[in-house]
C-alpha cells in the first residue's frame, strides 16, 4: 500500500491513508468484535442441533452489522471533514482536502464490507474452516490488491481510496454466492429444529 501511495501522491498520500485508518479502525473493531464475540453461541448452537436460535443469533448479528455499517457510512461520508480536521495541522490545506476525499471515497467500503465479515464469522462457527479462510484471505488479500492494482491504473491516486469499496463489493459477492451454495442453508441443517 505504502508503494502504490509514495507512487501516486507522495508522503501526504501516506499521511491520508493513515489517518482513514485511524478512524476505520475505531469503526470497524465493532463489527468484527460483534461477529467474533458471537461465534460461540452459534458453535453451541448448531453442535446441539437448535439450528432456529443458531439462526436467530445470526439474524441479530447481521441487523446488528448492517445498522453499524450504515452509520460508519454516514458518519465518514457526511463528518469526514470534522475527523480529518482533528488530525491534520491547522494550515495544511491539501491534507485536509485530500483527507475529506479518501474519507469519504473510502466511507462506500462499508456498504458491503460487513458481508464477508458476518459470513466468515458464521463459517468458522459452524465448523466449515475451508469457505471461512477462502472469504477471509478474499476479503483482506486479493480483492483488496486487485482492486489497488487495477484502480490506480486507471484513476491514479482516487483509485487507491476506491480500491476498499471496491473489494469490498466484490468479496461481499463472492461470499454470497459460497453461501447460496453452502450446505448450511439447506441439506445439513434440514429437520434440525431443537432448542434449548
Amino acid at each position: 500500500m505504502n508503494l502504490f501511495l509514495l507512487k501516486y501522491g507522495g508522503t501526504k498520500a501516506v499521511a491520508t491513508y493513515s489517518i482513514v485508518m485511524y478512524v476505520d479502525c475505531m469503526i470497524g473493531m465493532l463489527n468484527f468484535g460483534l461477529c467474533d464475540s458471537l461465534q460461540p453461541a452459534i458453535s453451541y448452537c448448531y453442535g446441539a442441533k437448535c439450528i432456529n436460535r443458531m439462526k436467530s443469533i445470526f439474524k441479530r448479528v447481521l441487523a446488528a452489522t448492517i445498522i453499524i455499517s450504515g452509520f460508519a457510512f454516514l458518519f465518514m461520508f457526511f463528518a469526514g471533514s470534522y475527523v480529518a480536521s482533528i488530525f491534520v495541522e491547522p494550515g495544511d490545506e491539501k491534507l485536509l482536502a485530500m483527507s475529506i476525499k479518501a474519507l469519504k471515497l473510502f466511507a462506500f467500503s462499508y456498504l458491503a464490507g460487513w458481508i464477508d465479515l458476518s459470513f466468515s464469522s458464521l463459517f468458522t462457527a459452524i465448523d466449515k474452516p475451508v469457505q471461512s479462510l477462502v472469504v477471509s484471505l478474499l476479503g483482506t488479500l486479493v480483492f483488496p490488491v486487485l482492486s489497488i492494482y487495477l484502480l490506480t491504473k486507471v484513476y491514479g491516486l482516487t483509485g487507491i481510496w476506491m480500491s476498499a469499496a471496491a473489494a469490498a463489493m466484490a468479496s461481499g459477492l463472492v461470499t454470497l454466492i459460497m453461501v447460496k451454495m453452502s450446505n448450511f442453508t439447506c441439506g445439513e441443517l434440514k429437520g434440525r429444529k431443537g432448542t434449548v
